[in-house]
C-alpha cells in the first residue's frame, strides 16, 4: 500500500487498524536478513578508522525494516518524508506495539549483540594491525618500481645544473662536520 493510499484513508477517517495489516509472523531467514540490514546500517568509522554505531541509522533502519517486512506498506524513494508521515500520524508506534513481540524482542537483541559484536572485533588489536599492515604494504615500493627508480637516478643528477652541483657538494660537505 502507497503512503498517499493511506493518507487518503486516513481523511476520510477511517482507523489505523483498517488500514494497516500487521503480519503475525516472519520466517527466521527473512528475521536474520533483516537483523543483517540494520547491523549494517547501523556500523561507520570514524576518522581514525574505528568502527563506531551509529545509533540514528540503527533506529531508522530497523523501524523501516519492520514495517516494510511486517506490513504491505511500500515506502517510496522519498523514505524519510514517508517515515515522517508514519510517526506522525502514529502509525509507526500502532505497527511496533501490535506487531509480533517475541519477533520484535528477538530482531531487538539480534541487532544489539551483532552491532556489539561487530564493533568489538573492528576494533580489536588484530583488526587494527592487520589494517595498518596492509596499508604499509601497498605503501612500500615492489622490486620493479625500486630497480626503476634506481635506473633514473643516474639521470636525474646528470639534470642537475653546475653551478647547483657545487652548492649541493658543499651542503654536503658541511653535514659531514655536523654529524
Amino acid at each position: 500500500m502507497l503512503i498517499s493510499e493511506i493518507k487518503q484513508r486516513l481523511k476520510s477517517g477511517e482507523p489505523i487498524d483498517a488500514i494497516i495489516t500487521i503480519k503475525p509472523y516472519l520466517s527466521h531467514v527473512e528475521k536474520k536478513i533483516l537483523c543483517e540490514n540494520i547491523i549494517n546500517a547501523s556500523l561507520d568509522q570514524d576518522e581514525n578508522g574505528l568502527v563506531v554505531a551509529d545509533y540514528f541509522n540503527r533506529e531508522l533502519t530497523k523501524n523501516i525494516g519492520i514495517i516494510v517486512n511486517y506490513t504491505d506498506i511500500e515506502m517510496s524513494e522519498e523514505f524519510l518524508e514517508d517515515y515522517d508521515f508514519l510517526c506522525e500520524q502514529g502509525i509507526v508506534d500502532y505497527i511496533l506495539n501490535n506487531m509480533n513481540k517475541s519477533d520484535r524482542y528477538f530482531i531487538k537483541s539480534m541487532v544489539s549483540k551483532g552491532i556489539e559484536q561487530e564493533i568489538k572485533i573492528g576494533n580489536s588489536i588484530e583488526s587494527i594491525l592487520a589494517k595498518n599492515l596492509q596499508n604499509l604494504i601497498y605503501k612500500i615500493p615492489d622490486e620493479k618500481f625500486i630497480k626503476k627508480l634506481m635506473n633514473d637516478i643516474p639521470k636525474s643528477i646528470n639534470k642537475i645544473k653546475p653551478d647547483n652541483m657545487a652548492i649541493l657538494k658543499d651542503l654536503f660537505k658541511q653535514g659531514d662536520k655536523i654529524g
